[in-house]
């Protein structure tokens, strides 16, 4: 099993940041994270961002709901080259491929 590239991991909770429309001042109040420190590690730029903690990063995850199998099945799909407009069939299927169980069906949402 190879490594996760860090990065990939911070452009997930961003993207799910985006998604959701979360603030860096609401992400700020239920993480405990400083706002500003908030605005250096989600900054806009990938190159501007700092260096996420673990803290930082399981903070994050815990307040989008977010685990580390979701994280583990976005970047699966992000390797075969999927996006969330993709073949929901497909997705469904690397899902069953990764886990034996179907706690992938109830996390996920299916259009």
């Amino acid at each position: 099993m190879g490594l996760v590239p860090v990065d990939s991991v911070v452009e997930i909770l961003c993207g799910l940041i985006d998604e959701v429309g979360l603030s860096q001042r609401y992400l700020s109040g239920v993480t405990g994270i400083k706002r500003t420190r908030v605005q250096r590690i989600l900054h806009a730029d990938p190159g501007q961002r700092s260096l996420m903690t673990i803290d930082e990063v399981e903070a994050l995850k815990a307040a989008l709901s977010v685990d580390d199998y979701d994280i583990a099945v976005e970047l699966e799909f992000r390797r075969r080259n999927l996006d969330n407009s993709g073949d929901i069939p497909q997705r469904k299927g690397i899902i069953k491929e990764s886990s034996g169980d179907c706690r992938a069906s109830s996390s996920m949402k299916w259009n």
